[in-house]
Formats: structure tokens, sequence, C-alpha cells
């Protein structure tokens, strides 16, 4: 590694002070370093062998629509409380460093999501999910899942979550998304209080083509990317969703497996 981007959410206590921290600490070493107050976010996957984000699962999510094919390993650092994605904490970031510098770290590699307006092929990336929902909160919103050119469900509810398996215990979790292994690949469609108790979520291959047709008196729907993008849709609108080739690699943790630090989220003992 020669060049380290670093994302910084400005907001967090203290995030400024570990950014200057951590610049003199790598420009020490005698690697290049870029950061987010200097360079716009959406250049740093280009121009860096790896990013490092210091701030929260927020953050991490704003860089990864930015992503490409070749883009290097994400470190995720917390400077709150643990999270699923920034799962390494302030105090493991320096040891964390020494390993990846030395080529001795293993990354996650997490499949993401493209969602396509069809009318204006505008596509968005969501390393967690996309919803479906409405803005009128009084009206129901009736829509049709096509899987692979067949009509599969008949929707009516209040909205619809599409996720990754990473998306599984986010906005999905609470919607009664069953959790899936973040680093399995598949598409999981989970209803938000559905009008009936028929419907029920759903994990679908990777490989098969999603699309989302609305119901013509449906009016006021929103598309929201991973909590980040919000789009106002019209009914005539179809959105069409894909596995991406876009892939995210997160450095693991150093002391935490993905089952420890799901427990500790979940408040399991």
């Amino acid at each position: 590694m020669k060049r380290i981007g670093i994302v910084v959410n400005q907001s967090k206590t203290g995030a400024i002070k570990v950014l200057e921290e951590l610049k003199d600490w790598l420009t020490k070493r005698g690697l290049d370093v870029v950061d987010d107050l200097t360079i716009p976010r959406e250049e740093m996957p280009k121009t860096s062998d790896a990013i490092i984000v210091l701030g929260g699962d927020g953050t991490l999510l704003n860089l990864a629509k930015f992503m490409s094919r070749d883009s290097g390993p994400i470190l995720g650092v917390n400077l709150g409380g643990l999270g699923f994605l920034t799962e390494t904490t302030l105090d493991e970031l320096y040891p964390t460093l020494e390993k990846m510098l030395a080529g001795e770290y293993e990354c996650s590699s997490r499949m993401m999501l493209e969602a396509m307006i069809a009318s204006s092929k505008e596509k968005y990336l969501a390393l967690n999910d996309i919803v479906v929902t409405r803005s009128a909160p009084s009206r129901i919103l009736a829509l049709t899942i096509r899987i692979d050119d067949e009509d599969v469900i008949n929707y009516a509810g209040d909205g619809l979550i599409i996720s990754t398996p990473t998306g599984s215990t986010a906005h999905a979790l609470s919607a009664g998304s069953p959790i899936v292994y973040p680093t399995l690949d598949s598409f999981v469609i989970t209803p938000i209080l559905p009008h009936t108790l028929a419907m029920r979520p759903l994990v679908v291959p990777p490989d098969k083509g999603l699309t989302i047709v609305f119901c013509q008196e449906v009016k006021e729907i929103i598309l929201a990317v991973d909590g980040q993008h919000w789009i106002k849709l019209s009914p005539e609108d179809v959105i069409k969703v894909s596995k991406s080739a876009v892939r995210v690699r997160l450095v693991q943790s150093l002391k935490r497996s993905y089952w420890q630090t799901l427990r500790e989220k979940l408040g399991i003992k």
C-alpha cells in the first residue's frame, strides 16, 4: 500500500483530532495520505489503495456508493458504539493498521445491489438495502414483484425492503427479515407491515432479476437507497434490481468475529 484515503464524519466528537493523529502516524511510515476534507469523497476510491472510515456505519454507507470493481479495502473505525460495518474500535485502530501494512489482514467481501429506474436508466448502488415506501402515511402501497419476468407477489402494505445479506441486520431486521450471513450472495425481500398474513420475507438467489411495478392508483412513492438517498417516484416508474458487479471489501476486526459483533448488537447474553 502506498496511498491511504481517510473519510471522516466531522460531527463525531473528537473526529478531527483522530484524523490529524492518524495522518501523522501514516505519513511517518512513508505513506501518501489524502482525506475527504481536501478532496471530494467520490474521488477517494479511485486514488487510494485502501480507505479508512472514521465515523459510523452511516459514514461507510455513504462511501460505499462510490466504490468500483477495483477499489481497495475499507477499514471501518467506529467513533461511537460498536457498528456492524465499522466494527473496529479506536483502541484497535493502530494494531489493525500495523497488520494491514504488513499484509496480515483478512477482508469480508460483501455483495452490493444495483437499483435502476427503467424510465431514466438512473442507477443506484446499495450496500445495505433499497426501500420502497410512501411519503403519505395514510396511503397503502400496492405493487407487484416480478422475478425473472414472472409475477410472484402482489403486495399491499406500508412498504418493501430489498436488502443484501449485509443489510439483513439493518432496516430489514426490524421488519422481520431473517439474519443472513453477510458474505453470502442473495436478495432478501421483506415486506413492511403487509396487509395480509400470507406475506413473508423471501430469500432469492442473486442471479435472479427483480422488477417492481406499482399499481397505478398509488401516489407519493419514495425510493430510499441505503437510507442516504431519497428519490420520488411516479406510479409509472418501474424499478429493476440486480446484483452489482461491485463488491465492498471490509477489513475484519482483529478481536471479534461476526458472531460476537452480532451478539453484542442484539444484546444476546
